[in-house]
């Protein structure tokens, strides 16, 4: 059964099949052993966080050198420890040592803290 590119105008698709068509692209990818960085929508914004969350780690977990996630806040407030473990759909005990992801880092984008950038260039007007 081959899903990649399906799509359905009279149902979501299933968790399943969302598995699937993952496992597909991420097979195509040459990610065995790499380190991941996850840039994933802070509360603001809606999407299946807590799914790709889960499914990423099912998917690359075994294979990447490391999994870390970014929260984009753009500006917004940053997010307290416990609603980013809400927003990808973990408990404190799954994230801490021996838990099921505690060695996947979520870091926080801080755009309060001018030291936390450095330019790399500059894009001139033609």
């Amino acid at each position: 059964m081959v899903f990649t590119g399906s799509s359905f105008s009279d149902r979501l698709l299933t968790e399943s099949e969302i598995r699937i068509i993952l496992r597909q692209g991420l097979d195509r990818a040459n990610l065995h052993g790499r380190r991941l960085l996850i840039i994933i929508p802070d509360g603001t914004r809606s999407g299946p966080v807590d799914l790709s969350f889960r499914l990423f780690h099912e998917l690359l977990g075994e294979r990447a050198a490391a999994m870390d996630y970014l929260v984009a806040l753009g500006t917004h407030m940053a997010m307290s420890t416990e609603a980013i473990y809400m927003r990808v759909g973990a408990t404190a005990q799954e994230m801490e040592d021996g838990g099921r992801y505690a060695n996947i880092n979520i870091f926080s984008h801080e755009c309060d803290k001018p030291n936390t950038f450095c330019t790399l260039g500059e894009i001139l007007a033609s």
